[in-house]
């Protein structure tokens, strides 16, 4: 894999922003299905100015290889989504991803970074592993599926601080 271009975007309010969410929703569709994020609701969490959405691409044409979605209050950043579009997958796209956003985010002064994950999601898991996440918790019954089950959600953290 080449080297990835990533970027951030802000709320859609331009036709290239509108473009790019127009890119993430379908992603989420084709990776989430019936937990996707819609256009609507990834343009409302974008409002919020602690709310960014960093993209992965190739290139300068914008095409939207993967995504993270996070926010940051003070010292402490949580992500809510990350994703890799299906032809991208298993190339590291989600892992480049991770490590951008835990770059950017220290580099604004944070000191820890969450996430939830269902705790079937074991590639997820590994990967998260790999970038030096720990298990805090678990929030039982959190993922409810189309049909009817519920899955658990492992809380994981990762420390930014800088180490003595």
């Amino acid at each position: 894999m080449s080297l990835l271009v990533f970027a951030e975007i802000p709320v859609a309010d331009d036709v290239i922003n509108r473009s790019i969410i127009n890119q993430v929703a379908q992603i989420e569709q084709a990776i989430f299905l019936d937990e996707a994020w819609s256009v609507q609701a990834l343009t409302d969490l974008l409002a919020n100015p602690n709310s960014h959405l960093l993209i992965a691409t190739q290139d300068v044409t914008k095409i939207v290889m993967g995504y993270c979605l996070y926010q940051q209050l003070f010292e402490d950043a949580e992500i809510f989504k990350i994703g890799t579009a299906p032809y991208y997958q298993r190339q590291g796209v989600a892992s480049q991803l991770l490590t951008a956003v835990c770059q950017r985010i220290s580099s604004r002064q944070a000191q820890r970074l969450m996430l939830e994950v269902s705790v079937d999601n074991l590639p997820a898991i590994y990967l998260y592993q790999k970038h030096g996440f720990t298990k805090m918790g678990i929030r039982k019954n959190y993922y409810s599926h189309g049909d009817g089950r519920k899955t658990d959600a492992a809380i994981l953290e990762k420390s930014l601080m800088a180490l003595p």
